[in-house]
């Protein structure tokens, strides 16, 4: 009777409940929109028919930043989404690490000896006459 007493009944309810909420805000929810946070060059950023890595076939490959709908599946380490890519809409299964609630922002990457990488800063609008344009001012 006397180690009920001395246990920490109220230091284990705590760590209970920080457990719990730690598991609900990992987890997604359906209709969910997410963020891909990885680069189009990663081995990850692939939409799979299944979550089975030998049989699976390639659905479609994601780009850094685009949105997808989370889907009410799970399996493991994989979420269902659902995405388009080059204009048609997919479903298939994502690994769910690729993935976050917010965008990532596009912030300029400093070289070692501390200037601004310039392409960095490039974004979406720029077109060949731009480019054209430009390189032939830094010429």
């Amino acid at each position: 009777m006397e180690w009920r007493k001395k246990f920490p009944w109220r230091r284990l309810l705590a760590l209970l409940l920080v457990a719990l909420a730690l598991t609900f805000a990992s987890t997604f929810v359906q209709g969910e929109t997410m963020y891909v946070k990885v680069n189009s060059s990663s081995p990850d950023a692939v939409i799979q028919s299944s979550t089975d890595e030998w049989d699976a076939e390639l659905v479609g490959k994601l780009i850094q930043n685009q949105p997808v709908e989370m889907l009410d599946k799970t399996d493991g380490e994989y979420v269902m989404i659902r995405a388009t890519v080059e204009g048609k809409e997919v479903e298939g299964w994502v690994k769910k690490i690729i993935l976050q609630k917010k965008p990532l922002e596009n912030q300029p990457r400093v070289s070692e000896s501390g200037a601004v990488d310039t392409a960095s800063f490039a974004g979406n609008g720029y077109n060949e006459a731009v480019e054209n344009d430009m390189k032939k001012k830094q010429r």
